[in-house]
């Protein structure tokens, strides 16, 4: 039901139209009437001519006027000096003027029915003439004050205070709420517009200056607010509403919450994009440029107050929910969220809004409470946190406080600062030409959780001072100057001080009394942190003794209305800004008037509390998970679970974290005793083990034998004599690389060797033909062969058996008649295998004995892939032998033979997780197989086909309610093939309705459909919709790549940077559009194309084209497979891509011996390639294979494997 706001909103915006257009209407049928042959020529016509054409005008002017600013936002009248005026001026005398008309047509019928003949005589038209224009003249001149008093007044075109806006404003009993105008707008500064499917938008609101609701009038001055919301595309009309104040990082939290909610942000009055009340320069230092502004416009900047700034926010929150939430759904909530000073506002608004309740809760991040002075004693709440961090290193007796004389850091801090006054000139500060002071300074730059701990090492050197800590205090001085002070233009640190932030630092009413400047300095010159900034800033502001602040009946007061709104207090016990007793005070006070507010202290957390509580080993911080647990509870409820897991203080500085700032700002990563050389420069030579072992995780180790073996002998030990596990990769590598390997390395080391990954057939068989029983792989967990041929490595199995650790395995096989029987047997003898994926080539003849064969042993698997197609009764009987399987994925399973049963002899009582694709079975036949085993399935993605059951939506709550009640992720995707039948949109809606209802949304799962015609045919697909991750494209063998589609994939939401790996089925392909294509996706690394024509392409012109020679330069493509291909196009693909390692053809008809001994030549372009496979089933392949091989073998360094009849891989240098 339309409520009777948005009837009232709609009315306002539409009628203005509607009324103009009947008047421009109506005067236009006037003007025929009146102009005709009998009419024209009498007074009383000539007067109602004139006012229907001044009304004519006068109607087209607004309408020109109204409708270039509401829908083209072309806003002349508030940007154009000239326009404002002439607008104001005409909007006063046109309809005077065509009123007039009238009137003096109704005087000319009186005087022409007079029975005076003098009075007749007034009705002539040539006296009619003279008197109009007369008139007109007064009405002109006498209305001419409106072009002076109308002018731009911030950012609003409007008449000047005063008696001229009495006369010309129409006073409204509150200020209009409109309807949300969004617009596009950039995600980042930088001018992105998506990120990760993530939109923006943005509108701008204008509000009276000062919110006196007792005397707003439609020209009251107003200034502009800028509102800002971030949503996930498809989400942003069902999430829930999450207010940042004041504007922090939006983009992750939209991302990380998968659309759930959309972020809101807006810039209080004043600040960015807001109109802004302060000094029009850039001048920080030398503010006092500023006071004649201020002194100008003082009126102005005395409404910056927190009061006007809740009342905006309440207002932009009526604006974007509507008065009584009338754009929001029931489900979506709306929460406040404020840090620091932005907490300050929260409690503001909640005080004018204590009436009236707008939101559902409120999250409060290191509080400010109304009746503190938070700036004038910073540096006092700072010198709290240093001391209280040198209690914590005092009570860390191995990490720190060990390294204090008597284990007592909190002397040497009292040494440190007593040094100065003795003149030591062998101390530190007396060698560097520094002070306390200056080193207070400096200190309060690194006083926060993440880098606090280096306080204690940096007084413990300062005290010891010998050339390695002259070095770190240098380094440390270097780096921790402060920035230019330079600001925006607009900014001034005069009015953010003593204007927006007045309430928070100076008692602003006549009995409290001010802070002397010389008590101020004294507390910042005996801190041992100080940021300085009331001494300097405070007391010039106090000579200047202009502007004030006026202060209003909640200032320094709480609310005493009792609310039982949600609301929850974050505050970090390390707050370096705002001390513990600060936010126990303010819970105290609020929780006297709200039963509902919740109190959470931060262990070892610093000022704001959501950023500043990283955990250990985990991503994000503690705050946030707490912040999000009771944004999405039902009851509001936070899960505190995470507190014990904020990281600790690292004073040892033993941690990576510790030792990437520890770098930053010490020059070294040993934040006590480490050497540094001359330039302040940590010697690499001199890394701790430990971190030599985490950059080693980052290279292949024989990489790192190559580079590190030969710079010292401690290095060589490391990789040769150490226990430190190997990562072998033989991917796509020389045949002279592995001989060097091998020979070097890896033959001496196998014992080593955690993960092994190869796909090479030639390695394949060389390593395990020379590995003996006797020299066991006893460490290898990864395993990871490609291309192997399954039929020739039966003893392969039998050696894996003997493998103690082996937990993943990972295989992939061209042939296509493998042995399953045998395969599954050895899988399942396994002993430690956890992680086991199948890649097979699909096979149509299966024995039945697959089936029933009994295996003597179950298999300790938990994750399971069978890249290949699997029949049902075999998955069944496989899942008999994996009782613990967590994990399974099925690329193709397929019906054949038997019946479905309905009961079985096993349960899958840990399977969590289920990837699938059916083929050919039925919903009927697969429900008893969810039935039983998926009663503890949280995720399940399943493809299906032609039964249109599986898009029965309530089989599927029902199935899902009462057999999979732990499921958190539904992903389907339903084809059906429709024949002539005509599907339309009443019946697509019809569908998607019914996976509408509560229980898909409450659950979050959406879902689309495509329609589509191919080969004559309607197909249908039904898909789930799930943010897209993909790292691969591939193209249908239907799909032509045209100039269309590359612009399209340019332009989709996948981001192309991702993308790795390229399949093209197609063959009807232009060349020259896949290296465009190809231009705009500079990571993939493997190609594999259909075919490749080249039968109309002029080869030379193709290359000189500025597409290829980009792409032949910038690609990064490795590997390429290609199903047919001639000698010309194997060219072609050699000076394209000149990266290529190794090469596939599948069908090559002819040529073969041309390509082979091309490709063996040692050219710049094929420099990198080292590996070939080629097949052909042309009889003059098969006659001469063994041939021309043994030719090529002679003439080359190549080793040569034949698999099968047709094939043939090539491997050299």
């Amino acid at each position: 039901m339309v409520s009777l706001i948005t009837i009232t909103s709609d009315f306002t915006i539409y009628s203005f139209f509607i009324i103009l257009i009947i008047g421009t209407i109506g005067n236009i049928f006037n003007l025929i009437a009146f102009l005709s042959k009998d009419l024209r020529t009498k007074a009383c016509i000539f007067y109602m001519v004139c006012s229907a054409s001044l009304d004519l005008f006068f109607s087209n002017f607004g309408i020109i006027i109204r409708f270039s600013t509401e829908y083209f936002a072309n806003n002349l009248t508030n940007t154009n000096r000239g326009i404002c005026k002439v607008r104001g001026y005409f909007l006063v005398c046109l309809p005077a003027m065509a009123s007039t008309g009238v009137l003096l047509a109704t005087f000319d019928r009186c005087v022409s029915t007079s029975s005076n003949a003098r009075w007749r005589r007034l009705s002539s038209i040539w006296f009619a003439q003279r008197l109009f224009v007369i008139f007109m003249l007064f009405i002109l001149i006498s209305s001419s004050f409106h072009l002076i008093v109308y002018d731009i007044r911030n950012g609003t075109c409007a008449p000047s205070p005063g008696l001229a806006a009495i006369i010309t404003c129409t006073p409204m009993s509150s200020w209009p709420i409109i309807k949300p105008n969004w617009s596009n707008c950039s995600v980042l500064s930088d001018g992105t517009f998506t990120i990760n499917n993530i939109h923006a938008e943005c509108m701008l609101l204008n509000v009276p200056i000062h919110w006196n609701s007792s005397n707003l009038t439609t020209c009251t001055e107003t200034i502009q607010i800028y509102v800002k919301r971030y949503f996930l595309l498809g989400y942003e009309n069902i999430s829930h509403h999450l207010w940042r104040i004041p504007e922090f990082e939006a983009v992750t939290v939209v991302g990380a919450l998968s659309g759930s909610v959309s972020v809101y942000v807006t810039d209080k009055r004043s600040v960015g994009e807001s109109s802004r009340l302060e000094c029009p320069t850039s001048i920080v230092q030398n503010f006092t440029g500023c006071l004649s502004f201020i002194k100008a416009n003082e009126y102005r900047l005395k409404q910056n107050t927190y009061t006007n700034t809740a009342h905006d926010l309440e207002y932009v929150l009526n604006v974007v929910m509507g008065k009584n939430r009338e754009n929001l759904k029931a489900n979506q909530r709306v929460i406040l969220m404020g840090s620091s000073q932005g907490t300050y506002l929260l409690q503001r608004y909640l005080h004018v809004t204590q009436e009236s309740e707008q939101v559902d809760a409120v999250i409060f991040d290191s509080v400010l409470p109304p009746d503190t002075t938070r700036l004038v004693y910073g540096d006092k709440y700072l010198n709290y946190i240093f001391l209280d961090l040198f209690t914590r290193c005092s009570q860390d007796q191995q990490g720190c406080a060990k390294y204090f004389e008597d284990n007592n850091p909190l002397r040497a801090l009292y040494t440190y600062k007593m040094n100065e006054d003795f003149f030591d000139n062998s101390s530190c500060l007396y060698l560097l030409k520094t002070n306390t002071t200056e080193l207070a300074n400096k200190m309060s730059f690194i006083l926060y959780p993440e880098a606090m701990q280096l306080l204690p090492a940096l007084i413990y050197r300062i005290n010891r001072c010998n050339q390695d800590d002259q070095n770190v205090l240098k380094k440390f001085l270097n780096v921790t100057q402060p920035p230019e002070e330079e600001g925006a233009i607009g900014y001034s640190i005069l009015v953010e001080l003593n204007n927006n932030l007045a309430e928070l630092w100076s008692p602003l009413n006549l009995e409290e009394k001010n802070p002397t400047c010389e008590y101020l300095k004294g507390i910042s010159s005996n801190t041992f942190a100080s940021t300085n900034v009331m001494p300097d800033i405070y007391c010039e502001i106090e000579k200047t003794k202009i502007l004030g602040y006026p202060t209003d009946q909640y200032y320094r007061k709480y609310p005493t209305k009792k609310t039982n709104m949600p609301m929850l207090l974050l505050h970090g016990d390390m707050d370096q800004a705002l001390p513990l007793p600060i936010p126990r005070h303010f819970f105290k006070q609020y929780s006297m008037i709200n039963p509902n507010f919740i109190y959470i202290e931060m262990p070892r957390t610093g000022h704001t509390a959501l950023g500043g509580s990283p955990m250990v080993d985990e991503e994000g911080t503690c705050g946030w998970n707490i912040a999000v647990s009771f944004m999405l509870s039902p009851t509001f409820e936070p899960d505190r679970s995470c507190l014990n897991k904020i990281s600790p203080i690292d004073f040892a500085g033993t941690t990576t974290k510790t030792k990437q700032i520890a770098i930053q700002y010490f020059g070294t990563d040993n934040i006590w005793v480490l050497k540094m050389n001359r330039n302040g420069c940590t010697n690499f030579e001199d890394l701790s083990n430990e971190i030599i072992y985490e950059i080693f995780d980052f290279l292949d180790t024989y990489q790192a034998y190559e580079i590190f073996s030969n710079l010292n002998i401690r290095f060589r030990n490391i990789l040769t004599l150490s226990d430190l596990s190997i990562n072998v990769n033989i991917f796509n590598i020389s045949k002279l690389s592995f001989e060097q390997q091998y020979e070097q390395f890896f033959k001496y080391n196998t014992y080593r060797i955690h993960s092994l990954y190869i796909s090479n057939p030639i390695v394949i068989d060389l390593i395990f033909s020379s590995i003996k029983n006797d020299i066991l792989l006893t460490r290898l967990r990864i395993l990871c062969l490609k291309n192997i041929d399954l039929n020739d490595c039966k003893d392969f199995f039998d050696y894996l058996i003997l493998l103690p650790q082996l937990s993943t395995l990972i295989i992939y096989s061209f042939k296509n008649d493998c042995d399953r029987i045998i395969i599954y047997d050895k899988l399942f003898r396994l002993p430690a295998l956890k992680y086991c994926k199948l890649s097979l080539n699909d096979s149509d003849n299966l024995p039945r004995e697959v089936f029933s064969t009994a295996y003597d042993t179950l298999s300790p698997i938990e994750h399971l892939i069978i890249d290949c197609n699997v029949y049902f009764n075999e998955l069944l009987h496989i899942l008999l032998y994996v009782p613990h399987l967590r994990r399974l994925s099925i690329k193709s399973l397929t019906w054949r033979y038997g019946q479905v049963p309905h009961t079985f002899p096993f349960t899958l009582n840990k399977l969590t997780h289920v990837s699938i694709e059916l083929n050919f079975i039925k919903f009927d036949q697969f429900q008893p197989f969810m039935m039983n085993l998926f009663k503890n399935l949280q995720v399940l993605y399943i493809s299906t086909s032609m039964d249109d059951e599986y898009i029965n939506a309530q089989r599927w709550e029902d199935l899902i309610t009462t057999h999979m009640p732990h499921l958190r992720i539904f992903d389907i995707q339903h084809k059906t093939y429709l024949f002539n039948n005509i599907i339309n949109g009443e019946t697509c809606q019809d569908l998607m309705n019914r996976f509408a209802t509560l229980f898909w949304t409450k659950r979050k799962w959406f879902f689309t459909h495509l329609l589509y015609y191919l080969d004559r045919s309607n197909y249908g697909v039904f898909y789930s919709i799930q943010p897209y991750s993909a790292n691969e494209i591939t193209f249908g063998k239907n799909v032509y790549i045209s100039q269309d589609l590359i612009i399209n994939i340019a332009n989709s939401m996948i981001p192309l940077s991702q993308i790795t790996k390229i399949t093209i089925n197609s063959d009807f392909i232009c060349f020259s559009n896949i290296i465009e294509m190809l231009c705009s996706i500079p990571n993939c690394k493997k190609l594999i194309l259909t075919s490749l024509s080249l039968e109309n392409t002029d080869f030379s012109s193709l290359q000189c084209t500025k597409n290829f020679q980009y792409l032949s330069y910038t690609n990064t493509i490795t590997n390429i497979f290609i199903k047919s291909c001639d000698f010309k196009g194997v060219q072609l693909l050699v000076n394209l891509f000149p990266r290529l390692e190794h090469l596939h053809i599948n069908e090559l008809q002819q040529e073969f011996q041309s390509i082979i001994k091309y490709l063996l030549n040692n050219n710049e372009d094929t420099r990198y390639l080292h590996s070939l496979y080629i097949r052909s089933i042309s009889k003059i392949w098969i006659k001469k294979r063994k041939n021309i091989i043994t030719e090529i073998e002679q003439q080359n360094n190549v080793s040569v494997k034949l698999p099968g009849d047709f094939g043939c891989y090539l491997w050299w240098k």
